[in-house]
């Protein structure tokens, strides 16, 4: 999360994070680590520089940009918006008050209610899809998505979709919800009047319902699959109300009390204001989350807090390898069995691998100890080397390091052949200029603590249109 401040913000931070500081007329990124109330200890990646500063000496340098890393529990990453499949909120708020509410219903209106909870469920999906939020319903996965003949947001945001100012989505929720709570709350005694009186909003609705068919049809050619939906129950509620609406026409027509309409139409109005205000609030929780993860990706924030190594010489030592040898881009990671933080590293590169397995060239590297006879500190590693040695497969290396999880029993290997070998690959880790494990490098820069190993990605593409250089 990036944010802009002054000096009290260093007081809520416990946690290392970049600053922009100016820096002989430039503009730089360091790494911040807050060491005593007024004592911070700095970190300059670019001059492999690590001071102490007191908060008058940050202040007098720094631009008041401040990137907070949004730890999450596995990666420390921000996860993008994604389908979900698990009920939200409102969905629990509609589906628990229907089951409550419906032995308030005259039982003459029971049908009624629940095309309106259905209607209700309908415009509410609606209006989560084109109000704010970005992910899947769970009770309509991958309805409305935008397509050929699809889109659900040009049809309820065209000029023709208002009256007055209003979306007619936000006029059909009232229209809904207001019916759900007048047959509430009237007394059973007025289900008659009632009735009457719902048959001729019904019957309203239905001059809009045909001419928003009429011009997914005619003018615009796409549909939304919702408006279609809740223009069906508009439809079947007037069937149903045939011979009411007959009556009405002969200019029979009756009215519940005008104190249950008002109150009806007050809550209706009052949960559509509380609705709209909770798509706002997610709409701009979201685009914070997009904002920092723009600001995470940036490769120019990456590159300043990447550590960038002197000696490249580790990046000619290819022993154990998977992926392109031709690619421009190396990852190499230092990994051990008995590293709980290693199992993410695999996992996360065997993705990565599995999309694009001719961008990059995976450079293994395993942490082990020099020895002549194979003790169990070696067993694992060696177990891990000889498979992938032994294989051509590109499926093969990968399913073999894939399955290589966290060491919980070990068992002696029964082939020593590679051995000589395994123990030159471990001699050549004094190469490595290092003394933590796991350990990535992007070409010959080392990622920062502060930076995930997701965030390969984006340091070696840019979409789809090629590789990233970092310079």
């Amino acid at each position: 999360m990036a944010v802009k401040g002054d000096e009290t913000i260093f007081s809520s931070i416990d946690k290392p994070c970049i600053a922009q500081i100016e820096d002989n007329g430039s503009f730089i990124f360091v790494i911040i680590e807050i060491v005593g109330s007024q004592k911070f200890r700095v970190y300059n990646a670019k001059q492999r520089l690590r001071k102490e500063y007191t908060l008058d000496e940050v202040l007098k340098v720094w631009t008041g940009i401040l990137v907070i890393p949004n730890l999450s529990p596995n990666n420390h990453t921000i996860k993008q918006p994604i389908k979900s499949r698990k009920p939200s909120s409102i969905f629990y708020l509609i589906f628990i008050t229907s089951l409550i509410s419906i032995c308030l219903v005259p039982k003459t209106l029971v049908l009624y209610y629940f095309l309106s909870i259905i209607g209700l469920l309908l415009v509410t999906s609606l209006l989560k899809r084109t109000g704010g939020e970005l992910i899947d319903d769970f009770l309509f996965p991958g309805i409305c998505k935008k397509g050929k003949y699809i889109d659900c947001e040009k049809i309820s945001k065209s000029r023709f979709a208002k009256v007055f100012g209003i979306s007619l989505s936000e006029i059909v929720f009232v229209y809904f919800l207001f019916r759900i709570v007048l047959l509430c709350i009237i007394p059973d005694e007025m289900s008659g009047k009632t009735l009457s009186f719902l048959s001729l909003l019904s019957a309203i609705a239905l001059m809009f319902s045909i001419l928003s068919i009429l011009y997914q049809v005619l003018v615009v050619n796409k549909y939304c699959l919702f408006c279609i939906g809740i223009s069906l129950i508009v439809i079947f509620e007037n069937y149903i109300n045939i011979s009411v609406i007959k009556n009405i026409f002969r200019g029979i027509l009756t009215f519940p009390s005008v104190q249950f309409i008002i109150v009806s139409v007050l809550l209706s109005s009052f949960f559509l204001l509380l609705f709209k205000r909770y798509l706002t609030l997610k709409k701009e929780n979201i685009e914070n989350k997009i904002e920092s993860m723009k600001i995470k990706r940036n490769t120019k924030i990456i590159n300043e807090v990447m550590i960038p190594v002197s000696d490249d010489s580790f990046l000619k030592v290819q022993d154990l390898t998977i992926g392109n040898p031709k690619a421009s881009s190396v990852v190499t990671t230092l990994i051990s069995p008995f590293c709980s933080k290693c199992e993410h590293i695999v996992s996360t590169m065997v993705d990565f691998m599995r999309k694009h397995p001719d961008s990059i060239l995976w450079n293994i590297r395993l942490d082990g100890i020099e020895e002549i006879n194979m003790s169990q500190m070696n067993f694992p590693q060696y177990e891990l080397y000889s498979k992938i040695k032994e294989t051509q497969s590109f499926e093969e290396k990968l399913l073999a390091i894939s399955e290589w999880k966290r060491v919980k029993s070990i068992t002696s290997p029964a082939n020593l052949l590679l051995w000589n070998q395994y123990q030159s690959h471990v001699k050549l880790n004094k190469v490595i200029n290092t003394n933590k494990v796991p350990a990535v490098w992007v070409n010959n820069r080392e990622l920062s603590s502060l930076v995930g190993i997701d965030i390969i990605s984006t340091l070696i593409f840019k979409q789809i249109i090629g590789a990233l250089y970092l310079d």
